[in-house]
């Protein structure tokens, strides 16, 4: 994934690891990101959180679990305007 889309959306050297460890995996649980991201659960929550926050990622409760997923391309439409066309670009190109 284009390094320009992780700075435009403001992510953190460790938000962007475990965002890469969500594509690869897939819907996970905190303990399964945090083993492939290489960060303790501790920092991969915070970081999961976060992302959240930032409409980056989604999670899915299932039982008492939570697995987290990245969102869709489409679900970025919440961003301002001008964000969402400065980063999509390099997406299609």
């Amino acid at each position: 994934m284009n390094e320009q889309i992780f700075e435009l959306l403001d992510l953190s050297k460790r938000e962007v690891k475990i965002y890469r460890a969500l594509l690869a995996l897939g819907p996970s649980s905190i303990r399964v990101i945090a083993e492939k991201s290489g960060i303790n659960r501790g920092t991969t929550y915070e970081c999961l959180k976060a992302l959240q926050s930032k409409g980056v990622i989604s999670y899915l409760p299932k039982g008492k679990r939570r697995l987290f997923s990245p969102a869709s391309q489409t679900s970025f439409s919440s961003w301002p305007r001008t964000n969402s066309v400065t980063w999509i670009r390099p997406l299609n190109s």
